[in-house]
């Protein structure tokens, strides 16, 4: 995991161009306004990174003892699940 690197707003202004050289390098960037973090700076290029879920194959007799663990390959979005669930809160 990349180590994250915390900047406040006007040191983020103050040397735009040295951060976004370093976010270039791969690095991301966290802006903070008065300690609370308010935006990140990624590298455009990184790809996205893929969450594989397994599934477990549960103990069941019958019909269903004959199926077998499926694997999801998926793109997931938390912060756009939160939002739909959230609603207008």
């Amino acid at each position: 995991m990349k180590k994250k690197n915390y900047v406040k707003i006007g040191e983020f202004r103050n040397h735009c161009s040295a951060y976004l050289r370093r976010v270039q390098a791969g690095e991301d960037i966290i802006i903070c306004d008065r300690q609370e973090p308010l935006a990140k700076v990624i590298p455009l290029n990184r790809e996205k990174k893929k969450t594989k879920l397994n599934i477990i194959k549960p103990k069941v007799k019958g019909a269903l003892k004959n199926l077998k663990p499926v694997d999801i390959k998926a793109e997931i979005d938390v912060v756009s699940i939160l939002r739909e669930l959230r609603g207008d809160r």
